[in-house]
């Protein structure tokens, strides 16, 4: 869809934040449930970071361990 990858894989528009951050707050105000949960956000930040590891270090990261260590 022409965002991220290529040369800056973090080149993504601040759109899907701001839809998710904006659910979140209508959760709240509501007593609702997210569309995200915070476990949900969790395991994706550490898949991405685990992501960013590997190709800095140019090796496989093994993130099994670090999400199992986190439940």
């Amino acid at each position: 869809a022409g965002t991220g990858g290529g040369a800056d894989p973090m080149a993504f528009p601040s759109e899907w934040h701001r839809e998710i951050i904006s659910d979140f707050a209508s959760a709240v105000r509501t007593a609702g449930r997210p569309a995200v949960s915070g476990r949900e956000a969790l395991d994706v930040r550490m898949l991405i970071d685990a992501l960013t590891a590997s190709a800095r270090a140019g090796r496989r990261v093994d993130i099994n361990a670090n999400l199992e260590s986190t439940k």
